[in-house]
């Protein structure tokens, strides 16, 4: 399925931690997979893509974003599909926000 995501975050202390800490919470390695997608400065994280991906790495890119956006000062997150479905969180969204299904991309469904 065919994504954009754009992601944009600031962090207290070290950016670098903050990925490695939301990787091994998301339990993947998307990191490595689109060269150039992630770039991690001191405090900040940006997050670039314009790909085609499975469902399930689309699962743990939010997986990672969500877990980014836990730890995060300040910044946003969004994934967008061509079917039109997105999926956006801000720094500071409620938790009550952050699950309702309006904006919630697929996890477990699958084309066909």
């Amino acid at each position: 399925m065919y994504v954009r995501g754009f992601a944009e975050l600031l962090f207290a202390d070290s950016a670098g931690l903050a990925f490695a800490q939301a990787l091994e919470r998301a339990q993947t390695d998307v990191d490595r997979e689109i060269p150039g997608a992630w770039l991690v400065e001191d405090r900040r994280v940006r997050f670039a893509l314009d790909a085609d991906v499975s469902v399930a790495r689309l699962d743990a890119y939010r997986r990672v974003l969500e877990n980014l956006i836990e730890i995060a000062e300040a910044g946003e997150a969004n994934l967008d599909l061509a079917s039109g479905e997105k999926w956006s969180r801000h720094v500071g969204d409620s938790a009550a926000h952050a699950l309702g299904a309006e904006d919630r991309l697929p996890t477990l469904r699958t084309a066909g």
